[in-house]
């Protein structure tokens, strides 16, 4: 009977996590990137080490 219980109480909570995330959870938004913010990340030039220091 307590194999039962368990197994049950298993079911019904994992019941309500699929449940919760279906219709409770906020979607994702992804911002859009602009053209700006593309040309000024272009612009960066990436870290170099200095071999003869």
């Amino acid at each position: 009977m307590d194999g039962k219980n368990v197994l049950l109480a298993i079911v019904l909570s994992t019941l309500v996590l699929v449940v919760w995330a279906t219709f409770f959870e906020a979607p994702i938004v992804e911002q859009p990137t602009t053209e700006k913010e593309i040309a000024k990340n272009e612009d960066l030039s990436s870290p170099s080490i200095n071999e003869g220091e």
